[in-house]
Parts: C-alpha cells; sequence; structure tokens
C-alpha cells in the first residue's frame, strides 16, 4: 500500500462517512463495440480510447499521443465520453479506472468494448473522488475477487455493480482528492530525483572506470 492509500484511508477513518454500492450512485454504460475491424483514419469522426492508451505508471491517466481516430458506421452518442467523465477497465489484470480530462472541447471520444463508462446519478459522488474510491487497495481486492477468467480476466458489470464504496461528505471528498494529488507529485518527484542520482553515479564510475584504464 502506497503512502498516498494509507494516508486516504486514515483521512476516510476519520470521517463520517456512507458505504453503497457502484449500481446506488452511478450509471454504468458498457463501452462502444465494434462489430468491425478498427480502421483508423486520420479525419475520423472519433477518437477512441483503448487500453493502450491508460498510462498505469502515471496514475492510471489518460496518455493522449497514442489515440487514434475513427469513422464510425452506428450511432455512438451514448458511448461519448466527457471531461469529467470516469471509466473502468474491466478487462485484463489492471482494472482500475480513470478520470477522463484534458480533452478539448472539439473533440468527440468513445470509450472502447471492455471499459464501463461511469456517470454519477446523485449529486453526492465527484467523479475525481469516484475514481480514486475504486482504485483504492479494499475495492481492487473486491474487484480482484470477482474477475472471471485467467488467460484474460474480466469483470462483469453485475459484479463491478455490486463494489461497495465509502462516501463521505463532499468536503472530505476534496480533502482527499487534494492529498492524494499532492502525494502523487511528491511521489513523481522522488522518482525523478532518483533516477538522476542513479545516473549521475552511472557516470561518476564510467569515470573512474575510463581512467583507471589509462
Amino acid at each position: 500500500m502506497s503512502g498516498s492509500d494509507t494516508a486516504i484511508g486514515q483521512v476516510l477513518h476519520e470521517e463520517t462517512s456512507v458505504k453503497t454500492k457502484i449500481e446506488n450512485i452511478v450509471d454504468i454504460q458498457i463501452g462502444y463495440q465494434f462489430r468491425e475491424k478498427l480502421d483508423m483514419a486520420l479525419d475520423g469522426t472519433h477518437q477512441v480510447i483503448q487500453a493502450k492508451n491508460i498510462d498505469a505508471e502515471n496514475d492510471h491517466r489518460l496518455n493522449f499521443t497514442s489515440i487514434v481516430r475513427v469513422t464510425l458506421k452506428r450511432d455512438a452518442k451514448k458511448y461519448v465520453v466527457n471531461n469529467g467523465d470516469v471509466i473502468f477497465l474491466s478487462k485484463g489484470r489492471r482494472n482500475y479506472a480513470t478520470l477522463i480530462e484534458g480533452l478539448s472541447s472539439d473533440t468527440k471520444a468513445i470509450a472502447a468494448g471492455y471499459f464501463f463508462i461511469l456517470r454519477p446519478k446523485v449529486e453526492t459522488i465527484r467523479t475525481d473522488y469516484l475514481a480514486l474510491a475504486i482504485n483504492e487497495p479494499s475495492a481492487q481486492s473486491y474487484l480482484k475477487s470477482v474477475a472471471s477468467g485467467s488467460g484474460m480476466p474480466f469483470i462483469s458489470k453485475q459484479a463491478f455493480a455490486a463494489l461497495e464504496i465509502d462516501i463521505p461528505a463532499a468536503e472530505t471528498q476534496e480533502k482527499v482528492v487534494k492529498l492524494h494529488q499532492l502525494s502523487f507529485r511528491e511521489s513523481a518527484l522522488l522518482k525523478r530525483l532518483e533516477q538522476k542520482r542513479n545516473k549521475l553515479i552511472r557516470g561518476i564510475c564510467l569515470k573512474a572506470i575510463r581512467q583507471a584504464a589509462r
């Protein structure tokens, strides 16, 4: 468990919250099912968010550099995702939630069929908090327990809908989100510092080896 997870868990432990099933607070829409081969088109009508576009090393954020465009042949209105929506990867061994953010206003993006698109149906849940709650260790433990299949595990919509998460007051949700963001930035800075330190040490060692070989 990371320092961020520990701190967030402590905040939730200290605050009054209500545990409820996901299905009670969000609408769960399965992503767009491609019946045909996914043909890329530079001038396509929609961008397609796929599993490869989720950066597991960057807090499960959306990576825009590898998103492809396609021209869809069917109505895709209900599969379009907007900033503030949450998508959940139901297939594979990394079943995490991603907050959609950074889409330009003139961009139409859809989530592929192995994602669940989550949209709140109550005003008591922040979507940035929702993504964190799904990615929290106890929720992840449940999700792993209900996954089916061995080669390519998947989580059914019914099993996901039964996931229970804590819903604290809005102020606490905001506190949790900010705490996570600060913790993630700190971890990223420490990682970069460690990389620079290792690079410096390797450089010193290489220089010493070259000098000794003269």
